[in-house]
């Protein structure tokens, strides 16, 4: 438990550091997160005994972020046609090791991490990014937190014990109600330091979404992990495992953020 908070808040502290950075440090670091993350899972799936497709993976990784941070949407579409172009011809020349289903992982790898991580990219170069960013990990780690406590304190029903055994439905709630409570916290602190307006009422229904969407990722991630017969992405975060571990609310709650605020703006000037 020591370990795990001692980390925990160091992550914390490393985090908000970054995120009060400018645009170029925060994509810098979404970047790494999404290079170390293929990396993670690409071990944990099998891909890493076939390194061609992973190489693929963080090559186009490395890509699709660089054409992000520099607003160049409108190839995205071409780079994806690509990968999915070079992925085939991987498989022609590699046809006794690497079968079709070999490239549905890494396609899957490449929707569920990069597609969704580049998200915290394009929200930061939004308008007030520089706020909602905070919006995505805080949705995420908010439910975390406040999901184990009251889990630890108060769980005693199993939410879904045959997928992740130590969740609780006392913890579910009590994260859903926490990252709501927060949000609107958040929103007040935004309103008295900046004095934009806030609407209350999507922030909260922000927080209630981010709280659903974050513990589905979570569910999710030890899933694939339970799949698999691994109990973490990787040992690099003492007390929490991999950098998957940690990212794996954020893998939902960035594309709910960017979605949400763009069609329905939670602050204005």
């Amino acid at each position: 438990m020591l370990q795990r908070v001692i980390t925990g808040a160091l992550i914390a502290v490393i985090i908000i550091a970054i995120l009060f950075s400018n645009a170029a440090v925060v994509s810098a670091f979404v970047g790494l997160l999404i290079l170390v993350a293929q990396f993670e899972i690409s071990k944990v799936v099998g891909l890493d005994k076939k390194a061609e497709l992973v190489w693929c993976n963080i090559l186009y990784s490395a890509l699709f972020i660089i054409f992000i941070c520099f607003g160049q949407f409108k190839y995205i579409g071409v780079l994806a046609a690509i990968y999915i172009v070079l992925l085939f011809v991987v498989m022609l020349f590699n046809y006794e090791r690497i079968k079709f289903y070999d490239l549905t992982i890494s396609i899957f790898c490449m929707i569920y991490i990069t597609a969704a991580m580049l998200h915290i990219i394009v929200v930061r170069n939004m308008e007030f990014g520089n706020i909602y960013i905070f919006a995505v990990f805080l949705g995420a780690f908010a439910t975390d937190t406040c999901a184990y406590f009251i889990g630890v304190l108060f769980g005693k029903n199993k939410l879904c014990e045959k997928i992740s055994p130590k969740k609780t439905i006392e913890g579910a709630l009590g994260g859903e109600i926490g990252v709501i409570l927060i949000m609107l916290f958040f929103g007040y602190i935004i309103n008295k330091i900046t004095s934009l307006n806030v609407n209350y009422l999507l922030l909260a229904i922000l927080g209630a979404l981010s709280g659903l969407v974050s513990q589905l990722g979570d569910l999710t991630a030890s899933i694939i992990k339970r799949e698999f017969s691994v109990k973490d992405y990787g040992h690099i975060l003492p007390g929490h495992g991999g950098v998957m571990d940690r990212i794996d609310s954020i893998i939902l709650t960035a594309p709910l953020v960017y979605y949400f605020v763009t069609f329905l703006p939670i602050f204005s000037a």
